[in-house]
This record gives structure tokens, C-alpha cells and sequence, in this order.
């Protein structure tokens, strides 16, 4: 098992989904060899972002925030 963690330069707080998507893209790693993507905060939401891990086959967990 591989744990890649990538720590980002990002001073403006939030990630959009590209730049979510460009993490991933840099990492160099074969799609096929990832077996999760996990999001840990209620950020790293969106329709875009789970769109692009839907059509690259990536299974993902996410944290999602919880409605009253």
C-alpha cells in the first residue's frame, strides 16, 4: 500500500475543483493505482470535482456537512 500525500503552496484558503484536479494530474500516478481519493473538508465538494473523479473511475470518500 502507498499513501501520497501533496501538500499545497495555497495561500487563498479554498481549492476549486481544477485545482484539485491538477494535484492529482501531477502526481504522476497511474489512475488504475489509486484506490481512494478521500476529501477531508466540506470544501472539497462540487459537481465538477466528483464528475472528474467519477469519469477517471476513482473511488472516492467524502466528508460531507451535515444538514439540520
Amino acid at each position: 500500500m502507498l499513501l501520497y500525500w501533496h501538500l499545497l503552496d495555497n495561500r487563498s484558503g479554498n481549492l476549486n475543483a481544477a485545482d484539485r484536479i491538477a494535484a492529482l494530474e501531477s502526481a504522476h500516478l497511474a489512475k488504475d493505482r489509486i484506490g481512494l481519493v478521500r476529501g477531508g473538508d466540506r470544501e472539497s465538494l462540487g459537481h465538477a470535482w466528483f464528475k472528474w473523479l467519477k469519469d477517471n473511475g476513482l473511488n472516492f470518500v467524502m466528508r460531507l456537512p451535515t444538514t439540520a
